[in-house]
């Protein structure tokens, strides 16, 4: 087992997680609450359960990334992780659904430089980070 990798794999997507919850207002979550929401969309729990996903997904990305030593990919999955912290911030932080709208369009514009990246180097990795796309 690489040891190098296993704390990329492990340290950056708890740390980011970690962070960005501490930064989240607790009067977004109630805001969000107020919103008109579409039959379809997840109850925050579920939300909560794909978050995990996600984080779990990356880490196995980061991983595969680091024991390759694929320096541009684990940069690239880190940014998308700070990415995703960074827009929920924004969106529970700022309640601006237009800026939050462009950022959703920035974001998924680096995951999927961020797939791509992987695509030609570890197909179960480029799985991941496309199925977040």
């Amino acid at each position: 087992m690489n040891k190098k990798a296993l704390l990329l794999a492990v340290g950056i997507p708890l740390l980011t997680a970690v962070l960005g919850n501490l930064f989240i207002p607790p009067e977004g979550l109630i805001w969000y609450e107020t919103l008109n929401h579409p039959w379809y969309k997840l109850p925050l729990w579920g939300s909560v359960i794909v978050a995990l996903l996600i984080y779990v997904g990356y880490g196995v990305v980061l991983y595969r990334a680091g024991r390759q030593g694929l320096k541009t990919a684990v940069l690239l999955a880190s940014a998308a992780l700070i990415g995703n912290e960074l827009w929920n911030l924004a969106f529970f932080g700022t309640q601006n659904l237009t800026l939050t709208f462009w950022l959703t369009v920035a974001f998924a514009a680096l995951i999927f430089v961020q797939a791509r990246t992987l695509q030609q180097h570890d197909r179960l990795a480029f799985r991941i980070s496309f199925a977040y796309f």
